[in-house]
């Protein structure tokens, strides 16, 4: 994730409750989104 914010991936992000988090994203498409997430194991 850090790396992300670096990258100017994520403009914000945080967690809503012991599961879940909400992240927003500046990209292209939605589909731009789930290849850059999609990375991640």
């Amino acid at each position: 994730m850090d790396m992300l914010v670096d990258e100017g991936l994520i403009v914000l992000g945080g967690p809503l409750d012991d599961m879940c988090v909400v992240l927003a994203m500046e990209a292209e498409s939605e589909e731009a989104v789930r290849a850059i997430l999609s990375r991640d194991p």
